[in-house]
């Protein structure tokens, strides 16, 4: 196996650290940060995953989220056990599962959103403009190289 170069190295154990650190993060309602994810989807869909109506396709949901349609069915129906989520039938075609948020589900996501706000406010303050400029700058760059890469 290649050594790994300390810079890697220590992107590596950011990256691994950041994500621990979000996953064993304060939970809302018991969601998990893909339930969060995906409510912050449903709130942000784009024009186009939107069909008539409220809600959007659970498979442009599944798309849109990285997951497989079974997943993403498994975690559409823990949400909606909820009641953060609802789904209905697309009325001009009802091979479609059209899911939406509940008024619950887009106040938990706005409960949550508010916490993850306050914490990166507080990391902006003790970063500075420039640090802050960087690591946008940084994390866009990954973000290419990977999509590149798929």
């Amino acid at each position: 196996m290649k050594e790994i170069s300390r810079q890697n190295e220590m992107v590596f154990e950011a990256v691994s650290g950041f994500r621990r650190a979000l996953m064993e993060g304060k939970r809302f309602a018991g969601l998990s940060l893909a339930g969060l994810m995906a409510l912050w989807t449903l709130k942000n869909a784009g024009p186009g995953m939107r069909r008539e109506g409220p809600g959007i396709p659970m498979s442009d949901l599944a798309r849109e989220m990285d997951m497989t349609k079974p997943a993403t069915t498994q975690m559409v129906n823990g949400l909606e056990k909820k009641g953060l989520v609802s789904r209905a039938a697309d009325a001009r075609n009802r091979r479609f599962v059209l899911v939406s948020l509940t008024d619950r589900g887009e106040a938990l996501l706005e409960e949550a959103m508010a916490y993850y706000c306050r914490l990166s406010e507080r990391v902006l303050a003790q970063a500075g403009e420039q640090d802050v400029a960087t690591m946008v700058r940084v994390i866009r760059m990954m973000t290419q190289v990977l999509r590149e890469e798929q």
